[in-house]
C-alpha cells in the first residue's frame, strides 16, 4: 500500500495538471464488516422451505384416496378385496375364482355393482353369473340389491373415489345390502 503511494505522487508529480491539487485529510478506508442477518434469513427460509414441503407432502398422502393394491381397499374399508382383473384378462386367475366361488358359493342371484359411473363391468364376470347394477341407477335397485345372495363392488385402480366409496357403503349397509367383497380391476 506504501508503494502504491509512492508511485501515485511520483505520477502526480510529472501532470501538471495536478500539481495545484492539495491534499488536506485522506479518509481512512473502513472494512464493512459481514452482515450476518442475510445467512441467518437463507438459512431460515430454508428451513421453513423443507418445513412446508414436508407439511403439504404429509397433507397429500393422508388425503389420497386412491386403491392401487387389494390390501390397501381391505384396511380402508373394511371389505375383503377378493382379487383383481387386469387389463385385457379374458378369463379370472385361479385366486380370484377360487375366493369369487368362496363367498358366493350358494348365491343364486349374484350383482356386481361398479363403484365408478360408467366402468365397463368385464366380460369374465358376466360368465361367472353376475349381474349389473349400475350405480347412477341405485337409490330405484335397492330391492333387488336386498334379493340378492349377495353384492361384489367393482373397484377400478388407481381412480381416486374414496368419498364416493365410502358414500355407497354407507349407503349399502342402510339398506341391508349382502356386500360380499370386492374386486380391482383395471389392475397393471
Amino acid at each position: 500500500s506504501a508503494d502504491a503511494r509512492q508511485l501515485m505522487l511520483q505520477f502526480a508529480d510529472k501532470q501538471e495538471e495536478i500539481l495545484g491539487v492539495e491534499v488536506i485529510d485522506e479518509t481512512p478506508i473502513h472494512v464493512k464488516d459481514r452482515d450476518d442477518r442475510t445467512l441467518r434469513a437463507c438459512v431460515l427460509g430454508a428451513v421453513l422451505g423443507v418445513f412446508v414441503s414436508g407439511l403439504l407432502l404429509a397433507l397429500y398422502i393422508v388425503a389420497d384416496s386412491t386403491i392401487q393394491v387389494p390390501e390397501t381397499f381391505t384396511y380402508r374399508y373394511g371389505l375383503a378385496m377378493l382379487g383383481t382383473i387386469c387389463k385385457g384378462d379374458k378369463e379370472l386367475n385361479q385366486e380370484t375364482k377360487a375366493n369369487l366361488s368362496y363367498k358366493f358359493e350358494k348365491a343364486e342371484k349374484k350383482i356386481v355393482l361398479p363403484v365408478t359411473e360408467g366402468m365397463q363391468v368385464p366380460e369374465v364376470l358376466l360368465a361367472e353369473g353376475f349381474e349389473i347394477v349400475e350405480k347412477d341407477v341405485l337409490t330405484g335397485a335397492y330391492e333387488k340389491l336386498r334379493e340378492s345372495h349377495g353384492v361384489l363392488l367393482l373397484v377400478e385402480a388407481g381412480k381416486s373415489n374414496g368419498k364416493s366409496m365410502e358414500h355407497l357403503l354407507h349407503e349399502l349397509k342402510l339398506q341391508d345390502c349382502p356386500v360380499k367383497g370386492a374386486l380391482l380391476c383395471e389392475a397393471n
